[in-house]
């Protein structure tokens, strides 16, 4: 089953969206929870991303990076930052700024391992990775509609 993996970006722009039906459908990304934990300041936030975090790992959709996501991530923002071309999308135009792609790279990398799709309305940055990671990314504003 593929399911979706919303990007931070998401959590932020459709909170009042975001509804039982979809966590019960989605997967978590470990960088996305991260992400979410780190910019706050708000302990009753910390304490619902820990509910978060033990629901999904129970529930086996934790999506945790390993070892091989770390490589393959790395391989992607080499080739982002250096402007390679791909083999189906061209040339790439030079992004000496990848550092800010990590996180989005990440989330890619193990929404595609474990044949999930990404939610974000963050297109710009996935449409990148895209061109190196044949994964599949779906407009938030979209996704919402249906």
């Amino acid at each position: 089953m593929s399911r979706p993996v919303f990007d931070m970006n998401v959590f932020i722009e459709y909170k009042d969206f975001i509804t039982d039906y979809h966590f019960a459908k989605m997967a978590l990304s470990s960088i996305v929870l991260y992400e979410l934990t780190a910019t706050t300041i708000d302990k009753s936030l910390w304490q619902k991303y820990t509910v978060w975090r033990k629901v999904f790992t129970e529930l086996d959709r934790f999506l945790v990076p390993t070892a091989e996501d770390w490589w393959q991530s790395g391989k992607i923002a080499s080739r982002i930052r250096h402007g390679e071309k791909s083999k189906a999308k061209g040339r790439t135009p030079k992004n000496p700024n990848t550092q800010k792609l990590q996180n989005d790279i990440l989330i890619a990398q193990t929404a595609f391992a474990c044949k999930f799709f990404v939610v974000t309305s963050n297109l710009e940055d996935f449409r990148k990775i895209q061109q190196f990671l044949n994964v599949e990314i779906v407009a938030a504003k979209e996704y919402f509609e249906t």
